[in-house]
């Protein structure tokens, strides 16, 4: 939730003289390693805005790690979807993901030619 609508809430339900208990998470509290991204925070949030809107740190835990494990996902998927791409403009594989067959360099040749896979030696 922005700051500016839990100020919203409050100005709306309590009174300035209301004593009330807060408590609240920001991203820094679950980015101990640093390499928490503002659109993993979000997709942590937006889980959490489907809970129960009790404040479980727990839960936020949970919700960020669940977000994290995602955008990892997604970073993988990227990076193969990029590895296909790669081979098939090596020739090495058709369109659907087939093995090329005549006319095409062969995935042998491509190793022996290279040292390697994709030029590792």
């Amino acid at each position: 939730m922005l700051v500016k609508d839990v100020i919203k809430k409050m100005e709306r339900y309590y009174d300035p003289e209301d004593e009330i208990i807060i408590d609240w998470a920001d991203m820094e509290q679950f980015n101990g390693d640093g390499e928490m991204t503002q659109e993993t925070w979000s997709d942590a949030i937006v889980e959490i805005d489907r809970g129960s809107g009790v404040l479980d740190m727990n839960w936020i835990e949970q919700c960020v790690y669940t977000a994290q494990e995602e955008a990892e996902q997604d970073r993988k998927h990227m990076k193969a979807d990029a590895l296909m791409d790669e081979l098939r403009d090596l020739r090495l594989f058709t369109d659907d993901g087939q093995v090329a067959k005549d006319g095409m360099m062969s995935s042998s040749d491509f190793f022996a030619d290279s040292g390697g896979f994709l030029g590792d030696k």
